[in-house]
């Protein structure tokens, strides 16, 4: 029988291959070998990622859905099950491979963490940041699920680290046909030359694989990537780098686009890869210096709302235009120096900004064939520069040399290599809620706390039922594009600066609702119950999603109880004698023997009596926490969602295994009920303190009290915070603690505040350099910390200190390149002033 295309490709660097949940050593950094157990992969014996005595390969390959789609119930099911049940036998299926969507959704998730520090930073004291509500959060949590950060920031030092020996060696960067990402490492597939002889030898931190001296191989363990500093001074060497999707195995498949120039997309689903590709690019980690051009109301309308780098444009002629000027900029510094090409002249660091230039644009909606070809003979040019174009249309690309990509096939052949891919897609909806959620993170408005608000909707229609539609049909899940006109002209009014209210509720409250038991959490919610919901046409509907990624979407149910937020204090009104004399017991004090929960800094139980494996402590940790701050109870579904994010179902054994794990752990059934016990039939935690709970008593208590007595209990507060909330939790796990750790973090900076004024006023530098400080391990970016910090080192008469964490603010402000605020120049001038 003739080699499928998952059987035919080079090895995958992640899918079924990992090491123990914690503390297992990787073998990834395994020597090449032929072995086709051992090592890395060779052409000549396909085999999985590097991986432990005991990895499966599939007997027959998965039948892909298109574009990129969700797998089938029965391979989430296996997903799910292997997830939660392979630790012992070194298996991880879900939690390692990384699918199609992984790539967009570590640059989404990024360029969200980075929005929200600046929301953080210009909230007011007792406000909370926007956050995304309805679909715009559920398609956040999805994304969660497959986020890639950690291997793609490993893949940019890897590629970084090859070029500066590249610069060391006076060689240019080797062309790539393509790039294999997984968890374990990463491959690069070199481009074609005219013969064997001509391939370069691999350069740190790359080796070359055995018999495939064309394809380099890096284990993620590697200790030759060069140091962080020296990362830091350089460009990115292959700025147009991008996940076109997946490569049949889960592992993510990114190629060059400056390499292959010309991108040509047909087929029905043409415009979902556009716009995920064109996302994709927008906030890819792999490159700071990268311009997109949309030529076209309806190719991206919306995209500049994410990323600055984009700029549309009404006709394809005006991009054109814009693209000349690029190119004929690039291509007179190219051919006045002394390289040859744009790995050369990357290498040596001969020319200056040789940044891409990316075109998006969908030809049916603004065709011009003589811009079209323009852009053609520029993509023809020697030196070729950083310049390249992405297209879509219901037909065939007329210029030679394009790539042509029918959305319509399941998997594509990878030219110059053995590789097949399935693309990456975005729907209409999956793309207008990471609009929102963009709008929302950049949202000047901060919010009075409010109830809690309902989960990201579980879209699914009942409890056993896929997130989405796959197989054949799947078409029906994904909207054509000529059902999408009024949703995406909303978004293209957006591009030109219309207001935003285009798209309802970005920053709005969600109505509140309650599901009272497994039969009705997966009910399709009413509009109200919902929350605001993306902007859709009459012909779509809200009750499907399919994150463009081979991971089912994640239904973790996240309703955890919103922090109570302690009234201002008053501290001329006296204390009553009974809250100062006998403060009120803080929760779980009257445990204080028992199970500690610690999620303000690393996550960590503490004074636990039992024991447990450590290959099975992380899924316990996060368990304990999730039940711990989940104090209304849970629904067995929704403990398997938390088992298991995006990973569907998981087996009763499975479920029961973990639960008594838990038990075990405790110490006690007392601290974890059996069911039975339970009126409500709910999971629920009993005894088991928790360090946030506290925390809120502390600040409740401390605004009762006031003067030195309130001053005691912030203190206290503060003194359970250790950082960052949960801090150092694994990749693609705490999918439900974003929105719980902002405002945490928006709950500890106000404490922090408050008590460093106090202690200034109170003439206690020392007490109100404490509290900034443990103020600013959570939220570095909050400046008026720094401005009690300075104000109290002035106090002490620590001028070299001062001045050192002045030195420490301007550092950290060119790192994450934002601007000083006014009120922090301004108390800089005055304790400069003061102190001369």
């Amino acid at each position: 029988m003739p080699g499928t295309p998952e059987q035919e490709a080079t090895p995958a660097p992640s899918a079924s291959s990992s090491a123990k949940e914690e503390g297992g050593s990787s073998p990834a950094a395994t020597a090449p070998s032929q072995d086709p157990g051992v090592g890395v992969p060779t052409q000549a014996a396909p085999t999985e990622m590097p991986s432990e005595a005991g990895a499966q390969t599939p007997s027959a390959p998965r039948t892909p859905s298109p574009a990129g789609a969700a797998p089938s119930a029965d391979d989430r099911h296996s997903s799910a099950q292997d997830a939660a049940q392979g630790e012992e036998s070194g298996l991880s299926v879900t939690t390692k491979a990384l699918g199609a969507g992984a790539f967009v959704a570590a640059g989404v998730l990024s360029m969200l963490r980075r929005r929200r520090t600046v929301q953080q930073r210009r909230r007011r004291a007792g406000r909370r940041i926007a956050m995304p509500q309805g679909r715009a959060a559920a398609t956040e949590l999805a994304l969660r699920c497959v986020d890639a950060i950690e291997e793609v920031d490993f893949l940019d030092a890897a590629l970084r680290t090859l070029a500066h020996h590249c610069s060391e060696a006076g060689r240019p960067l080797p062309a790539l046909a393509a790039v294999q990402l997984g968890t374990e490492g990463v491959l690069l597939h070199l481009a074609d030359t005219d013969s064997a002889d001509e391939l370069p030898a691999a350069l740190p931190p790359f080796t070359a694989v055995e018999d495939s001296p064309q394809v380099w191989w890096c284990a993620t363990d590697t200790g030759d990537l060069a140091d962080a500093e020296l990362l830091g001074r350089m460009d990115a060497p292959y700025p147009a780098l991008v996940a076109l999707g997946d490569d049949t195995r889960e592992a993510l498949l990114l190629v060059d686009l400056e390499r292959f120039g010309a991108v040509h997309l047909t087929g029905a689903t043409r415009l979902q890869v556009l716009r995920a590709l064109g996302t994709s690019l927008a906030v890819s980690p792999l490159s700071a210096d990268l311009e997109i051009a949309v030529a076209g109301e309806d190719s991206a309308p919306g995209l500049s709302l994410i990323d600055s780098c984009v700029t549309p444009y009404t006709t394809l002629a005006d991009a054109a235009d814009v693209v000349r000027t690029h190119h004929g900029r690039q291509h007179s510094a190219l051919s006045g120096s002394d390289s040859t090409d744009l790995g050369a002249a990357r290498a040596a660091d001969t020319v200056d900004e040789l940044w891409p230039m990316v075109v998006l644009a969908d030809l049916d909606s603004c065709p011009d064939p003589e811009a079209a070809e323009e852009l053609a003979e520029v993509l023809q040019q020697e030196p070729r520069t950083a310049t390249a174009i992405i297209t879509s249309g219901h037909m065939p690309a007329e210029a030679e040399a394009v790539w042509v990509l029918d959305t319509d096939d399941d998997v594509h052949p990878v030219p110059g290599t053995d590789l097949h891919c399935r693309l990456v897609a975005f729907s209409d909806e999956e793309y207008a809620a990471v609009v929102e959620s963009a709008l929302t993170s950049n949202s000047e408005t901060d919010l009075a706390p409010e109830e809690p608000s309902p989960a990201p909707v579980p879209l699914a229609k009942d409890n056993d039922a896929p997130a989405a539609s796959t197989g054949p049909a799947a078409a029906d899940s994904v909207p054509v594009a000529r059902e999408s006109g009024s949703l995406f002209a909303r978004l293209a009014n957006l591009d030109d600066g219309s207001p935003v209210a285009h798209l309802q509720g970005a920053s709005a409250p969600a109505a509140a609702h309650h599901e009272d038991d497994a039969a009705t959490e997966a009910a399709e919610p009413s509009a109200e119950e919902a929350g605001p919901a993306v902007p859709q046409t009459d012909a779509t509907s809200p009750s499907h999603i399919v994150l463009p990624a081979t991971t089912a979407i994640s239904r973790v149910n996240a309703r955890l109880p919103e922090p109570v937020i302690p009234p201002a204090p008053v501290p001329q009104e006296p204390a009553p004698t009974s809250a100062v004399d006998s403060p009120q017991p803080l929760a779980g004090e009257d445990a204080a023997d028992g199970p500690l929960v610690r999620v303000l800094g690393p996550v960590n139980v503490t004074g636990a009596r039992g024991h447990i494996e450590s290959n099975r402590r992380t899924v316990a940790t996060e368990l304990v926490s999730w039940l711990a701050l989940r104090t209304d109870g849970a629904t067995r579904h929704e403990l398997d969602e938390v088992i298991a994010p995006g990973g569907g179902r998981v087996e009763n054994n499975t479920r029961n295994g973990r639960i008594r794990e838990v038990r075990r752990w405790l110490g006690d059934d007392a601290y974890y009920p059996k069911l039975n016990e339970q009126p409500d039939r709910k999971h629920r935690l009993v005894g088991v303190a928790c360090d946030w709970h506290q925390f809120q008593d502390l600040t409740i208590q401390a605004a009762r009290a006031g003067g030195d007595e309130g001053r005691a209990m912030l203190r206290r507060a503060l003194d359970l915070v250790q950082g960052r909330p949960f801090t150092g939790v694994p990749p693609r796990r705490y999918v439900w603690a974003e929105a719980l750790t902002q405002n945490m973090i928006s709950a500890v900076v106000d404490v922090a505040d408050d008590l460093a004024a106090r202690c200034l006023a109170a003439r206690d530098p020392r007490g109100a350099l404490w509290a900034a400080g443990r103020g600013l391990d959570t939220a570095r970016e909050r400046e008026v910390l720094w401005r009690h910090r300075f104000e109290a080192l002035a106090q002490l008469g620590a001028h070299d200190e001062l001045e050192a964490a002045i030195q420490q603010l301007n550092q950290y402000l060119l790192d994450a390149d934002l601007p000083m605020e006014r009120e922090t120049e301004e108390t800089i001038r005055r304790l400069d002033a003061v102190r001369r």
